[in-house]
């Protein structure tokens, strides 16, 4: 079974049971079925150990950072991840939305039932991961097994939704964790559920039907791995992050 983490902010909002939402929901909360992005490199600010700021300028004028590092950990450009993209790594992340009438017909990871209340409807997030193609620092070597485990799936969103005690709301944001299972081959491949999140808080617990989340950022993050005084340093890195990318043309920036 893959394990999740909850924030407290997240713990202490989820009190109620799905059939207490019924009587408001009064906020203009539209039907939105989801969506799906890639994954691309988190790339660091300008280089530096103290403050970050703009060393360079596009021509037009436009102030930036060069070189393009890859985010390390404490944005030190000289603590380099431990993990990069392959020539065909990539990761992406879809996320379906809907309301389930029978929350009670909801599965765990495991396959078994989530133990939801018969009969009442609640909000759920399917959340799917892909990644391949992800190799250590030396650009050959597949991440593969327990030495390679501890990589998350980090997502801060902002929910609306109707409160047993204090009605309709939209609370601070929300960090949510979800761990991904060991790698194999260089990837891994997860399906996690917002039902199973807030299942795990005590029977009956539920997001009421009416929940609008709006997601703020969505990050996978890497373990530093390595080997005992190996560059990286414990914890865990900012690999990529929602987004999307163009790609290299031959004759344009490079030596053809």
């Amino acid at each position: 079974m893959k394990k999740f983490a909850l924030s407290l902010m997240m713990i202490a909002l989820i009190g109620f049971t799905a059939g207490s939402a019924s009587a408001q929901c009064d906020f203009d909360a539209k039907k939105s079925k989801g969506f799906s992005s890639g994954l691309i490199r988190t790339f660091a600010e300008c280089p530096s150990t103290q403050v970050s700021s703009p060393n360079n300028a596009s021509n037009t004028g436009l102030p930036s950072c060069s070189p393009v590092l890859a985010k390390a950990l404490d944005d030190d450009p000289f603590d380099l991840p431990e993990y990069e993209y392959g020539p065909k790594g990539s990761c992406s992340v879809k996320v379906k939305n809907k309301v389930v009438n029978d929350c009670s017909l909801l599965k765990g990871s495991d396959g078994l039932p989530l133990g939801l209340a018969p009969g009442e409807p609640c909000y759920n997030n399917a959340i799917q991961v892909k990644c391949k193609g992800i190799v250590r620092d030396d650009g050959e070597t597949k991440i593969d097994g327990v030495q390679d485990t501890g990589w998350v799936l980090s997502i801060n969103a902002k929910a609306s939704l109707n409160d047993s005690v204090g009605g309709d709301m939209t609370p601070t944001p929300l960090p949510v964790q979800f761990a991904m299972p060991a790698p194999r081959n260089g990837g891994f491949k997860a399906k996690v559920s917002s039902a199973e999140l807030v299942a795990g808080l005590g029977p009956g617990a539920s997001l009421p039907p009416c929940t609008a989340i709006a997601t703020i950022s969505i990050r996978l993050k890497s373990p530093a791995g390595g080997e005992a005084g190996k560059a990286g340093k414990a914890g865990i890195h900012n690999f990529a992050e929602m987004g999307n990318s163009g790609f290299k043309v031959e004759g344009f920036g490079f030596e053809l």
